[in-house]
């Protein structure tokens, strides 16, 4: 609970940070963190206006949400690989109190949390993490997906008969066999499933060997 207190406390300042280049923020979120979600809405309501909108985490809403997207800001885990499937562009956060960031540092010897950046071993996904994670660093990051996005709808007309596909998504697109699965829904549309982490970090480990 701290930890996601941690992360939406970051989120909140990055929304009041971009709120004016962006036309509406959709929070896919569970049920367990759903009052610490609606709370801080609740708190920059007023400044917002009606642009926050949570909704259920459930594949078909998410995919809806995913689809729809022209970027997003993800707490690492699982649903980076989600997003990444669905060729959503993204930052990734991920903050924690000071003794795990002490813990981690030395028992995780990582260069990236991400899956995606680990297998290709490079930033391709921008993370900001213990430290790392506050507002005035990720802003900047965000605004410069969504003005890369205003300039492909503007070479656009406006049109989405043009498939685009943004650099990072270009990026990550020979590894996405390797993140999820794909399968249907009820409705029969397709849903990206994330291969489980572990899963996927293990077979990293025997490519290498």
């Amino acid at each position: 609970k701290n930890e996601l207190t941690r992360s939406l406390c970051v989120i909140e300042k990055v929304i009041k940070g971009v709120k004016d280049d962006v036309d509406a923020f959709v929070i896919p979120c569970a049920d367990k963190c759903k009052d610490s979600v609606q709370t801080i809405v609740h708190k920059i309501s007023s400044e917002i206006g009606n642009k926050l909108l949570i909704v259920s985490s459930e594949e078909e809403v998410k995919r809806l949400a995913f689809t729809g997207a022209t970027c997003a800001l993800a707490v690492s885990g699982t649903v980076v690989s989600e997003l990444s499937a669905y060729g959503v562009p993204t930052v990734v956060i991920y903050d924690a109190n000071f003794i795990t960031r002490i813990v981690a540092k030395r028992i995780a010897n990582v260069k990236y949390v991400s899956i995606p950046n680990i297998i290709l071993n490079k930033k391709v996904i921008p993370e900001f993490l213990f430290e790392n994670c506050h507002a005035q660093a990720i802003i900047p990051s965000l605004k410069l997906l969504l003005s890369e996005s205003e300039s492909r709808d503007k070479e656009s007309g406006g049109s989405r008969d043009r498939v685009w596909y943004p650099e990072q998504s270009r990026k990550l697109a020979s590894i996405l066999p390797r993140l999820c699965r794909w399968g249907t829904s009820e409705n029969t549309k397709l849903i990206a499933r994330p291969i489980r982490p572990s899963v996927v970090a293990a077979r990293t480990i025997l490519d290498l060997l």
